[in-house]
């Protein structure tokens, strides 16, 4: 896979790098960003470079998780891809955060578009799934314009910070896809 898939006059998509990890673990630690994400804000770069890690290591199975860069100076604005891969199902989970003073730029619809091309394309993807908290207003609003459906929801479905979190679940399936996308060329 290349290492930018997607670039405009704000953002590209590109493969992570280890040296992405300290602007990752700034991005944890901002609680709007991370309001919904149900995971603590890594304490060290260490627990950082982790996660970056765990993106690489994604590639290796069947998934993938991109960096959203600032196209300018190239460094780590937020990330997007897929984990979770159930390859008798041809099914994955999607996620995504991204700094909050990129927000509202079109950024994160214009990388989904993206990253949902690869998965149905690329991977052979047969659905991809979305989990939300329910108060999560902006990402159900996101997945509704990439024409992801609302299936219902989950009650009790996580234990975050010592509570159970109730979750919708939302999908887009190929054929879904195929008919919003039209035809290939």
């Amino acid at each position: 896979m290349k290492e930018v898939i997607f670039k405009n006059e704000i953002a590209r998509l590109r493969k992570p790098v280890l040296e992405d990890a300290e602007a990752l673990m700034e991005l944890t630690h901002d609680q709007d960003v991370m309001r919904y994400y149900g995971m603590e804000p890594f304490r060290s770069v260490e627990e950082s470079q982790n996660e970056i890690k765990w993106f690489l290591g994604l590639f290796d199975k069947n998934c993938g998780r991109w960096v959203i860069a600032d196209t300018n100076t190239n460094v780590y604005i937020g990330d997007i891809g897929f984990f979770n891969y159930q390859e008798e199902h041809r099914r994955v989970e999607i996620g995504f955060k991204l700094s909050k003073q990129y927000w509202k730029r079109n950024i994160m619809s214009d990388c989904m578009r993206t990253v949902l091309e690869a998965g149905f394309t690329t991977f052979g993807y047969n659905r991809i799934e979305a989990f939300v908290e329910k108060n999560n207003v902006p990402c159900k609003k996101l997945l509704s314009k990439m024409n992801f459906s609302g299936e219902g929801l989950l009650r009790e479905y996580v234990y975050e910070f010592n509570n159970f979190v109730d979750l919708e679940i939302y999908s887009l399936l190929k054929r879904e896809y195929i008919t919003l996308a039209g035809p290939a060329t």
